[in-house]
């Protein structure tokens, strides 16, 4: 399963936004879904403030 998230930038990468579809991800940002699929490969910061990640998750990790 994978998960996409938006985090602080500074060294705790506190979860902003936490999403299972790349498409509510685009939706919280306001970015054009080509924009947040580039972020989410460089793993870089935007000019907002934040990072976009994506998170595997092996279904034995899952909480709920």
């Amino acid at each position: 399963m994978k998960l996409y998230m938006a985090v602080t930038t500074d060294e705790y990468e506190l979860p902003l936004c936490v999403t299972e579809t790349c498409a509510e991800l685009v939706q919280f940002t306001g970015r054009p879904k080509s924009h947040v699929l580039t972020l989410l490969s460089r793993g870089t910061k935007t000019c907002a403030g934040f990072k976009l990640v994506r998170v595997e998750i092996d279904d034995d990790e899952r909480l709920i």
